[in-house]
């Protein structure tokens, strides 16, 4: 029996160590007063007390069962300048690569996980929302209550609804359609909604940057994709044909929409209350053409897609120095 008991106590000695080695590293970090962030990205320790033992630890370690690698949290995230929003992992995934000393930030009071860097100067912090426009929409306030940035954008992927676009173009969403919206009548649908609009200036800017292939040294490809501007429908449903009632609805009630997502309703709603305050903007790439959309995502598109609308944002983030000296 002498083997076998030395074997389980090993095996005890291993799993006590990683037990007990990152609660000793927090305790370190907070008593000698250490920021644990290098770069231009400085952001302090938050300390919390600890409800059970009294000691101070960072707070993010008491989570486990969310998040097994070691998080920090970071004292009233004011410095953030801007949020970025991905309903999808794949769409996260392509921002987070353009992202440098990228943390993850846990939102105690939200529950809420975020990942935070830098870029030209820039603090960012980019949340995966899920899909959906009442989830966006929470997730908006959220980051705006929680980071107060000055520029708030949602990066991802869309569905074609124009025929003029293809798989890897980018659109730039000049404002938003709830194309179900409205009042069911014996006549059918009679839509209420025009639409919000996002930042103009923003918008101006993107517009400016239509022709120029700056953004394509973001991508792993440097092929340069058309970019186009126009509204963006936005409803509950995924829709993966052309021939259902929801696709002819949306070319009856919002004739000059050029691609369909679940977000852009959501998004513009929150930024609404927020005028004058955050700057948001809506900018996505074509991963289907809603006929052919099970053989695109096979191909790649949505990945395709992801890394397009994620380059642009970037290119326009690159470019926010020219909208600061426009307001001058």
């Amino acid at each position: 029996m002498r083997p076998y008991f030395k074997v389980i106590r090993a095996y005890a000695v291993i799993l006590l160590s990683k037990l007990i080695d990152p609660l000793l590293k927090a305790q370190y970090v907070l008593s000698k007063g250490i920021n644990p962030l290098d770069g231009d990205l400085a952001l302090p320790v938050l300390k919390e007390q600890n409800r059970i033992g009294g000691s101070e630890v960072v707070s993010l370690f008491r989570n486990r069962d969310i998040e097994k690698k070691r998080v920090l949290a970071v004292e009233k995230p004011s410095c953030i300048d801007i949020v970025i929003l991905t309903p999808k992992l794949v769409e996260f995934r392509a921002i987070i690569r353009l992202l440098n000393n990228v943390i993850k930030y846990f939102c105690p009071r939200t529950q809420s996980f975020y990942r935070i860097g830098s870029f030209k100067g820039y603090h960012i912090a980019v949340r995966e929302t899920k899909a959906g426009n009442s989830i966006v929409a929470v997730e908006a306030e959220r980051a705006i209550t929680l980071f107060k940035p000055q520029f708030m954008l949602l990066v991802g992927m869309a569905g074609a609804v124009s025929k003029k676009l293809d798989i890897g173009d980018v659109v730039i969403g000049e404002r938003s359609y709830a194309y179900e919206a409205g009042v069911e009548t014996e006549n059918g649908l009679q839509r209420r909604d025009k639409g919000d609009s996002y930042d103009a200036q923003l918008i101006e800017l993107a517009k400016s940057l239509l022709l120029d292939d700056g953004w394509t040294k973001f991508t792993t490809h440097k092929r340069l994709y058309p970019v186009k501007t126009g509204p963006i429908a936005a409803g509950e449903k995924v829709i993966k044909t052309s021939k259902t009632e929801i696709f002819n609805l949306i070319q009856q009630h919002c004739q000059d929409a050029v691609a369909v997502e679940m977000e852009a309703v959501g998004f513009s709603t929150a930024l609404s209350a927020y005028r004058g305050e955050v700057r948001g903007i809506n900018i996505r790439s074509i991963s289907d053409k809603l006929d052919e959309k099970a053989k695109s995502n096979a191909q790649g598109s949505r990945e395709l897609a992801s890394e397009n609308a994620a380059a642009f944002a970037f290119e326009l983030i690159s470019n926010l120095n020219l909208l600061k000296k426009k307001s001058a």
